[in-house]
């Protein structure tokens, strides 16, 4: 079962708890032997905490958590050095694939596509620049973490 609905409440525990006690009621459902599935946030795992009701962690914020972490460090270096490639005189065109950028929109996308189009132009990038003495822009980037995402 998936339940959405517009929460104009302050976001609480204790409005969150009545907002799941109505919709558990809504479904003629009893609290206890129905898990319930959320976002790590404090003020939706303490309301569920005072009635030791069975929570799972919501496996696409946990995705999202492990890639931004992950991409946190290389965020500023992937950017800066798409900026060069743009900026220098026909990178872009000698890789196999261009370098992408990334969309507030969808995050989780945008890593993929930025660690794809990275990984995939990451040997001939490294020839570029080296042959241009500007190989210490690539080598803040781990190229097994590339490989192994």
């Amino acid at each position: 079962m998936l339940r959405c609905k517009h929460f104009d409440a302050p976001k609480t525990g204790i409005n969150i708890w009545h907002e799941t006690e109505e919709t558990f009621q809504s479904f003629y459902l009893s609290f206890g032997d129905t898990p319930i599935t959320t976002d790590q946030g404090s003020n939706v795992i303490k309301p569920l905490n005072l009635t030791d009701e069975i929570r799972y962690s919501c496996l696409a914020h946990r995705t999202n958590t492990v890639l931004e972490t992950a991409w946190e460090n290389d965020k500023i270096t992937v950017s800066n050095l798409r900026t060069y490639c743009q900026q220098s005189d026909g990178i872009q065109f000698k890789l196999p694939k261009t370098l992408k950028s990334s969309s507030g929109t969808r995050p989780w996308r945008s890593y993929f596509l930025i660690h794809n189009s990275l990984h995939q132009s990451y040997e001939s990038l490294l020839i570029i620049l080296r042959e241009r003495g500007e190989k210490h822009r690539i080598l803040q980037i781990d190229p097994q973490l590339l490989y192994e995402i």
